[in-house]
């Protein structure tokens, strides 16, 4: 039940986290662009899309420990 383009996303969107995990120094222009999104704004708006949060959110809980 999802497009193709909502699929993809939500694998970019694990790759996302999955960089942000193992290494927090990466900006989120350099997410973007790593995990395949041609703008800011589409990142984050896939990013919440798919995760409720958006991706500082996410950096501010994985650095609490609470993901």
């Amino acid at each position: 039940g999802i497009s193709f383009a909502e699929w993809l996303n939500s694998f970019r969107i694990e790759y996302a986290k999955n960089l942000l995990l193992s290494n927090d120094q990466y900006t989120i222009d350099a997410l973007s662009t790593m995990s395949g999104f041609s703008s800011r704004s589409a990142f984050y708006a896939a990013f919440k899309k798919i995760t409720q949060i958006t991706p500082t959110e996410y950096i501010k809980q994985s650095k609490k420990g609470n993901l």
